[in-house]
């Protein structure tokens, strides 16, 4: 048993110094991926998020379904581009069996990329930060310990 709180320890310890090394991630040169966003607003206000924040329609946040919490995302639709926080779990819901939405966006980041009138779109995604170990809540360490380990090849 002892080993493997060691063993644990060990990880968080490396995981927490490679993220301090690679937050903020530099937004040049990233690779981006495309998604399928849609978006949440009034019926949502005042309401806790996933996270404990309390989520509000004018801030530019999102929900990812495993995306660790704190992560900054860069969110494109034809012309403009808003930067989202990503604070909440979701989208749910499916089609066929299978999720065919990425992001939910708050109202405030619909309307800058012109997708609150559209309702659902393909969107370009691209990660420009995540949080440090130290700033993560127990529960979403392992992905946070995977992202940066799959980042070291």
């Amino acid at each position: 048993m002892n080993g493997i709180r060691i063993g644990i320890l060990l990880l968080l310890a490396v995981a927490q110094s490679r993220a301090s090394r690679l937050a903020p991630l530099p937004s040049i040169g990233l690779p981006s991926s495309e998604g399928v966003a849609s978006w949440y607003g009034k019926a949502h206000e005042g309401r806790k998020t996933a996270s404990g924040a309390v989520f509000f329609r004018d801030k530019l946040t999102a929900a990812h379904r495993t995306a660790v919490f704190g992560t900054r995302y860069l969110v494109s639709y034809k012309d403009q581009i808003v930067e989202v926080l990503i604070n909440d779990r979701g989208p749910y819901g499916k089609r066929q069996g299978h999720y065919f939405r990425d992001l939910d966006l708050s109202e405030a980041a619909a309307r800058i990329l012109g997708l609150a009138e559209v309702g659902v779109a393909r969107v370009s995604l691209r990660m420009i930060e995540y949080p440090l170990a130290s700033e993560v809540h127990p529960d979403q360490l392992l992905p946070l310990v995977l992202t940066t380990l799959a980042s070291f090849d």
